[in-house]
């Protein structure tokens, strides 16, 4: 009920508002619009949020999401990430595997669960994650560099540089990566 709430008040601002494009009220697919255009607001606003370390806000911020859209995987996903990143990893754990429940090849919820399990001590269950969201998006940065990390640890140092490499060509910018080739030595 919430959900549908918050969606007639989104609809209603915006109707008030007028539209940036001019389109009418009355058009059948101006309420799904204008949604939309909130909830990718919303999604940047929480990311910003997530990445100042305000994790308490930008859960709050994906459950407004998913209160309008409770079948957006993203946001489903951003939460579990959010929760990790908050300390509770067994919430987050159930929240990847709510995701992964709905779609088994969710490489972004795949390589979530990898870090989940990783900092839980389950590096066999992490490899397995890894692995999989790896089958499903090759070049996925942090799948990547989870098996980068789970190689390292493993001692195998040839791995864990391709690995790491990798991810580094797929976003050069990527400090994570850059230094862990940098600690592995030539």
């Amino acid at each position: 009920m919430g959900g549908l709430v918050l969606a007639v008040t989104f609809a209603l601002l915006a109707a008030l508002a007028g539209p940036a494009d001019a389109a009418a009220p009355g058009d059948p697919d101006y309420a799904e619009r204008v949604v939309n255009e909130e909830v990718a607001r919303l999604h940047q606003e929480a990311r910003g949020l997530a990445q100042a370390g305000r994790y308490d806000e930008a859960l709050r911020t994906y459950r407004r999401i998913l209160a309008v859209k409770p079948d957006d995987l993203d946001a489903q996903t951003a939460l579990a990430r959010v929760t990790a990143w908050s300390g509770d990893h067994g919430r987050a754990e159930a929240l990847y595997r709510a995701v992964l429940e709905r779609k088994p090849d969710h490489a972004d919820a795949l390589a979530g669960l990898g870090d989940v399990r990783s900092w839980r001590g389950d590096l066999e269950g992490a490899r397995q994650a890894y692995e999989r969201a790896l089958a499903a998006a090759p070049d996925h940065v942090d799948a990547l560099k989870g098996m980068g990390k789970l190689s390292r640890w493993a001692g195998d140092t040839a791995a864990s540089r391709r690995y790491y490499t990798q991810a580094l060509r797929r976003a050069p910018t990527d400090v994570e990566a850059r230094d862990a080739i940098r600690a592995l030595g030539p």
